[in-house]
């Protein structure tokens, strides 16, 4: 909600930027072109004021956004302030302009938009009345002769300021025309805020809804692994033959169950990393050499690929890449997308993973000559517990969870990185991961590598 309010009266201070240059170049184009007189050294006077409170008011809302932490009050007076200025200097140009001879008089009905949707009710009402009181004060002085009238040359053949009826009815309806467009701006944008709460309420109970989910998987997850690893050391010995000589078919089947129980032991800990990384928001990070990482993801699958005989090959230039994030993290993150490549890759394929730098991106490659995945499913795979159909197709040799890209995802993104699929299905895949580099402050130097 901080930064809504802030981005609001930041969008305000850029539409101030367009009519500042309008002011400085409609006037003269006007003038030039359908040859009317105007006098154009109050307009100008008057954009030369608007642009130093302009300049003020950006520096100043970002002090505000910096320093306090509770902004809106601050900002809404912020805004009360630009309006009224805006008014100000609006009815200013205006008088030396034409006055209500000018057609843009009704340009002001914006400004009452904005105030409908920037401030409460109330304080937009204020201001609607003061756009009401300085035009009807101008019409008025201008009428009376109080103040001298700036016509636009040659632009009426007959003065139009000093005819009572037309100054009454031009009064009447710009007056009703701004209460209408206050009332209906001011509703729309009420009922918008009244369901960004309802939302942002919404959002906050389905928050704690799914922390309390994730606690509760965290502690039936870490119960079930332990209850695994039980399991585990009571059929390794027998599989080993302490508690005797198996026949085939004991052999055959405690085979079988290891081998589910290791698979079942790979997808509670999936679930367990998972489900940890989403609750732990505050991950400590450090500065390191991402290349460090990947040598250390591929002597751990190499001999998973060695098993298949499949050619895993690395491209990398050996410049030094520092990144700032979780080593331990970025490193699962290569472990798992280096395995899931050379787990659906067949035997003797090739799998390559590339590292590079791209502009001020670290760029991680991995491709194979695997599987792929179906065009209709790419964007699904990193959902949680999904896998591709072809995928479950093999799943009695790669045992999948279908979590890992999953939390793939969620570290790429926590060290402020994305990550992207394209893949044939029968031909191949190529994932890329892109990380910030880790550069000093007010520089493209790269940081030394921290060892």
């Amino acid at each position: 909600m901080q930064s809504g309010f802030y981005d609001r009266t930041l969008w305000l201070i850029r539409l101030r930027w367009i009519a500042i240059m309008g002011l400085f170049t409609f006037p003269a184009f006007i003038g030039y072109f359908f040859t009317l007189e105007i006098n154009l050294f109050p307009i100008y006077a008057c954009a030369v004021f608007i642009l130093v409170y302009n300049i003020l008011l950006f520096k100043y809302v970002h002090y505000v956004s910096k320093k306090y932490k509770d902004i809106e009050n601050k900002i809404t007076v912020i805004d009360n302030i630009q309006i009224s200025l805006d008014l100000i200097m609006l009815t200013l140009i205006l008088h030396s302009s034409g006055g209500i001879e000018n057609p843009f008089i009704f340009y002001i009905i914006f400004h009452i938009i904005i105030s409908g949707i920037l401030l409460p009710r109330m304080q937009a009402i204020m201001q609607t009345t003061l756009a009401m009181i300085l035009i009807n004060a101008m019409i008025l002085a201008e009428y009376a002769g109080i103040i001298k009238h700036w016509p636009i040359g040659n632009y009426l053949k007959i003065p139009l300021y000093n005819n009572g009826l037309y100054a009454a009815s031009v009064s009447f309806i710009f007056i009703t025309t701004l209460y209408i467009s206050l009332y209906m701006a001011s509703s729309i944008s009420m009922n918008l805020k009244d369901r960004e709460k309802r939302l942002e309420a919404i959002n906050k109970t389905l928050e704690e809804k799914d922390k309390i989910k994730s606690e509760y998987v965290l502690r039936v997850t870490h119960d079930i692994k332990g209850h695994i690893a039980a399991i585990q050391s009571c059929i390794h010995p027998v599989r080993a033959g302490i508690t005797g000589v198996l026949n085939d078919k004991q052999s055959n089947l405690l085979g079988r169950a290891d081998d589910r129980t290791e698979k079942l032991m790979a997808f509670t800990k999936s679930l367990l990393n998972l489900t940890i990384m989403k609750l732990n928001s505050n991950v400590e990070k450090k500065v390191f050499d991402i290349a460090e990482a990947v040598k250390k993801s591929v002597n751990f699958v190499k001999p998973n690929s060695a098993a298949k005989n499949i050619d895993l090959k690395i491209v990398y230039s050996g410049q030094a890449m520092a990144i700032e994030a979780s080593e331990s993290e970025i490193q699962a993150v290569l472990i798992e997308l280096l395995s899931n490549a050379i787990r659906y890759t067949p035997e003797r394929g090739v799998v390559t993973l590339a590292l590079a730098q791209k502009n001020r991106n670290v760029v991680v490659e991995i491709s194979d000559s695997g599987i792929g995945i179906p065009a209709n499913e790419i964007e699904k795979v990193f959902a949680e517990f999904y896998r591709a159909t072809n995928a479950l197709k093999l799943e009695n040799n790669t045992g999948g969870s279908g979590l890992g890209l999953s939390m793939v995802k969620q570290a790429v993104e926590r060290a402020g990185g994305n990550i992207s699929i394209i893949s044939t299905e029968g031909k191949g895949t190529k994932i890329t991961v892109e990380i910030p580099i880790c550069l000093k402050p007010g520089s493209n130097e790269k940081l030394p590598i921290i060892s």
